[in-house]
């Protein structure tokens, strides 16, 4: 597994190589069918809010330095629409994409 300061110079070399946008989804850990929990409800306990918000701040905070743009995918939270409205704000090029059932369903 690549540490966080490798993910950067690499995501950073690549940019500077290629202008490719780094691409992330923010759900991490076991996958649920891993772990022999298949049920909609068990899918929404296994990725807190949390955990999104705080990885996809950490790849910003770690992507900031090398302007590298970002492109997140599956987003479920506010609270990661409210941090990029701020990145953005500041000048990074970040976006987010989310799925229909995040909008639509809830626990």
């Amino acid at each position: 597994m690549i540490n966080a300061g490798g993910l950067t110079l690499l995501l950073g070399e690549a940019y500077r190589e290629t202008f490719v946008t780094g691409t992330a989804s923010a759900a991490g850990g076991k996958h649920i069918e891993e772990i022999g929990r298949v049920t909609p409800i068990d899918h929404a306990a296994s990725r807190p809010a949390v955990a999104e918000a705080l990885a996809v701040d950490r790849l910003i905070r770690l992507t900031e330095t090398i302007d590298c743009p970002l492109y997140f995918v599956h987003i479920s939270t506010p609270e990661v629409v409210d941090a990029t409205k701020a990145t953005r704000a500041k000048g990074m090029k970040i976006w987010l994409e989310t799925c229909p059932q995040y909008l639509y369903l809830t626990e």
